[in-house]
């Protein structure tokens, strides 16, 4: 079971190949699989916009710097008496006003909020990778099963087929030799029955088949009819490993991973809660330049410009408690997460086991499948030359061709097993997804 690099996921988002016209790979329709999964196209989203928010401006980190400027005209008529005796008397008397400024401000100081809020970013990032890992190893383990489960189907086909060719050859054997006398009616009877019942089971098959087909279409979210073959594949289970260390594989654990990083992320909350109670201290900054042209009145020219800076500090000394209230409920969420990590890693390391478990006792089954099978096949090839000879009836044929049919069937179900136990034990221990 090859294991999927989510870092490459855009790489085979862009397009899927098949090798093959009709014939698809696991990898193939692991590939189609994640280009049409809705889940995992969200979680690249919410990707893009952790990346986009991981910045130290977002963090509070850096000033802002503002520019706004004006032009103001006015139009009016003036009469003017002054003590002088002289008069001024304007109609249509025009001013202009210009304005423009450049405003900094920054927080230089702010308990170090600021800094817990850029770590805090960070995390949000990882756990939004870590959450497209999560989609992408449940959409592999969900395809890789039911990818097997139509493979399996198809063989217990491709045997219903032989067994049934091999049949056919007996049954036009035994009408030879019925023809010749040397076989009682019944047992020619028989044979017919059970080719005819072997026809039935070939049909059945052939329909769970294509049901199993469908419903693998409609998981990698394309038309249902859609024709595919699975290419041939080795019956033999994945190779066990002798022993596994349990602390290992909770560490590679996607799903612990992503709590871990729930955890620091409240923990970071609750320092930004904590930096509140510390002043705050701000700079402020700028340059202004103002100009007036008037046609009447006293002054009829004005222009001042210049720069100015101010250092201030806060100081919130008490807002109704709301600081107070807000460190604990922190404080309760850190207590929640911290039991959701508990009880999780308790359940993961059950599950660990009855996968360990599962998987070693389905790759057992699996040898004795295939030693049964190999048993089923001798006595079967025997009960049929005793049959020849005149040494059995054909009801032990009969027996022995329904015990080989069942080991077979034995065999391919236990092959399965180990393939879905393979995988989920792959699942729990990260390997599906790097």
């Amino acid at each position: 079971m090859r294991r999927i690099n989510v870092f490459l996921l855009a790489g085979f988002l862009v397009g899927v190949s098949l090798h093959g016209q009709d014939t698809l790979r696991l990898e193939d329709a692991i590939a189609i699989g994640l280009k049409q999964n809705f889940s995992i196209a969200i979680a690249q989203q919410d990707v893009a916009i952790a990346t986009n928010n991981y910045t130290r401006g977002n963090a509070g980190m850096l000033p802002s710097i503002s520019l706004s400027g004006s032009l103001g005209k006015a139009e009016s008529s003036t009469h003017q008496e002054f003590v002088t005796g002289n008069v001024v008397d304007k109609t249509g008397a025009a001013s202009t006003q210009y304005n423009a400024a450049v405003d900094l401000n920054w927080t230089l100081f702010d308990g170090g909020k600021m800094f817990s809020s850029y770590q805090k970013l960070a995390v949000y990032k990882d756990m939004g990778l870590q959450q497209l890992r999560l989609e992408v190893e449940t959409a592999v383990a969900s395809i890789s099963t039911q990818y097997h489960w139509v493979a399996q189907q198809e063989l217990l086909l491709r045997s219903y087929e032989q067994l049934l060719a091999s049949l056919q050859q007996y049954a036009q054997w035994m009408q030879t030799v019925f023809d010749a006398g040397q076989i009682r009616k019944s047992d020619m009877l028989l044979a017919t029955l059970e080719v005819n019942r072997q026809k039935a089971n070939v049909l059945r098959q052939r329909e769970v088949l294509e049901s199993a087909k469908r419903q693998f279409n409609q998981l990698l979210a394309r038309d249902p009819l859609t024709p595919f073959a699975i290419p041939e594949l080795s019956t033999l289970p994945g190779t066990l490993p002798k022993t596994y260390d349990r602390s290992v594989i909770l560490s590679n654990n996607l799903r612990l991973q992503w709590l871990e990083s729930e955890k620091r992320a409240i923990a970071l909350e609750l320092a930004e809660w904590k930096a509140e109670r510390y002043p705050k201290l701000q700079l402020s900054a700028g340059y202004s330049y103002n100009k007036t042209d008037n046609q009447a009145g006293f002054l009829l020219f004005n222009r001042n410009h210049g720069w100015n800076a101010q250092l201030g500090a806060q100081w919130n000394l008490f807002d109704g408690n709301r600081l107070r209230r807000e460190i604990a409920n922190a404080r309760i969420r850190i207590l929640q997460s911290n039991i959701r990590y508990t009880g999780t890693k308790l359940e993961t390391e059950l599950q660990i086991e009855e996968a360990w478990a599962a998987y070693r006792l389905a790759i057992e089954l699996h040898r004795l499948e295939t030693e049964n099978l190999g048993i089923a096949r001798q006595h079967y090839d025997l009960t049929m030359q005793n049959y020849r000879d005149g040494a059995s009836l054909f009801l032990e044929v009969k027996e022995a061709q329904r015990q080989q049919e069942q080991a077979h069937q034995s065999l391919l179900s236990q092959w399965y097993e180990a393939k879905r136990a393979e995988i989920e034990f792959q699942r729990l221990n990260g390997e599906l997804v790097r």
